[in-house]
């Protein structure tokens, strides 16, 4: 399919596709977030990158911020040839996360990992994941 999106509209076409598919993510989860905390938008999308094939997870840094951690890529032939994919997900932590996010590390680069940092926009401070109430 991206193949073919690329040979009707270009690279352009590509990134497009991803941009809505991104955006169609978003907007669902972003309904169902409204009025959450820093740390309720961070477990969602861990969780959300979870559900996809990703073994993702997230840790506080020392600035306040948090880093997020994606230790495969379920999708590192498409990320291979196509990295639009990479720069619509950063696009999409960025929306939902209403904050400064950076790729640190990237596995199509050869990295163990995708990593991400990500810092908050105000004085807000992220507490580390703890016991949720199905496991406490």
């Amino acid at each position: 399919v991206l193949t073919y999106l690329e040979h009707r509209g270009g690279r352009e076409e590509v990134r497009r596709f991803f941009m809505e598919r991104f955006q169609t993510q978003a907007h669902g989860l972003l309904a169902r977030l409204d009025g959450a905390t820093a740390e309720q938008r961070v477990q969602a999308v861990v969780d959300l990158l979870k559900q996809q094939g990703f073994m993702a997870e997230w840790t506080p840094s020392a600035d306040g911020g948090v880093r997020i951690a994606e230790h495969n890529c379920a999708m590192q032939a498409v990320a291979e040839k196509y990295p639009e994919v990479c720069d619509a997900e950063a696009d999409f932590l960025r929306e939902i996360l209403q904050a400064d996010v950076r790729r640190d590390a990237h596995i199509p680069h050869g990295c163990n990992a995708c990593e991400y940092a990500v810092s908050p926009t105000g004085p807000r401070q992220i507490s580390p994941p703890g016991p949720t109430r199905e496991s406490a």
